[in-house]
C-alpha cells in the first residue's frame, strides 16, 4: 500500500498508529464532500494539538514566536505526524487530480508529498488568497495547523493567524 510506505519513510517509530489513525479517518471521509471532510481534519488537527503540545507550546505558534521557529521539538514533531498523517490519508482517498474546492485545496496545501503541495498553490493562484482565507477562518485546527507549519512571514502564516482568531471568536 502506498501511504503505508509513505508513512514508514516519514514517521519510522510510530507509522503502525499513524497507519491505524489514516485508516480510521479515511474510512470515516471516504464518501464526503471536502467540507465534511475538512470539518474532521480539523477536530483532529485541534485535538492532536491539544494532545501533544503544552499550553506554552500553543501559545508560542499562535503569537509566532521565536519558539515556534524550531526551538521546540515538540511543535515540530506536531507538524510532521499530523502533515504525515493527513498525507495518508490522501494518498489512501485516491483524490482525482482536480481540486474540488478551498477546503481540498488547503489539505493539500498541508500535505508531505510535492505533487500536492503543486496542484494546491497552482489553485491558490487562480482563485486567491481570499478563497482559502474565508475557509479557514471557520477552522481553528487548520488554521492552527498552517501556523505550526508555515512559522516564517509567509502570506500563509499571516492568514493562519487571523483565520485562528477568527475561528476562535467565531466572526
Amino acid at each position: 500500500m502506498d501511504h503505508e510506505l509513505f508513512l514508514k519513510d516519514q514517521l519510522p517509530h510510530g507509522w503502525q498508529q499513524a497507519r491505524d489513525i489514516v485508516g480510521e479517518l479515511a474510512g470515516r471521509m471516504e464518501y464526503l464532500t471536502w467540507a465534511d471532510r475538512a470539518a474532521i481534519l480539523d477536530g483532529f488537527f485541534w485535538q492532536r494539538a491539544r494532545s501533544m503540545l503544552s499550553n506554552e507550546e500553543i501559545t508560542a505558534v499562535i503569537n509566532r514566536l521565536r519558539h515556534s521557529q524550531g526551538g521546540s521539538w515538540s511543535i515540530l514533531e506536531y507538524a510532521t505526524v499530523c502533515s504525515s498523517i493527513l498525507t495518508g490519508v490522501l494518498l489512501q482517498l485516491k483524490e482525482p487530480r482536480d481540486i474540488a474546492s478551498p477546503f481540498h485545496a488547503m489539505a493539500l496545501l498541508l500535505s508531505r508529498k510535492t505533487e500536492h503541495q503543486q496542484l494546491a498553490a497552482s489553485w491558490v493562484r487562480a482563485m486567491g488568497h481570499d478563497a482559502l482565507e474565508g475557509t479557514m477562518n471557520s477552522m481553528p485546527g487548520f488554521a492552527f495547523m498552517f501556523l505550526a507549519t508555515y512559522p516564517n512571514d509567509s502570506a500563509e502564516s499571516f492568514m493562519a493567524r487571523d483565520a485562528f482568531w477568527a475561528a476562535m471568536l467565531g466572526r
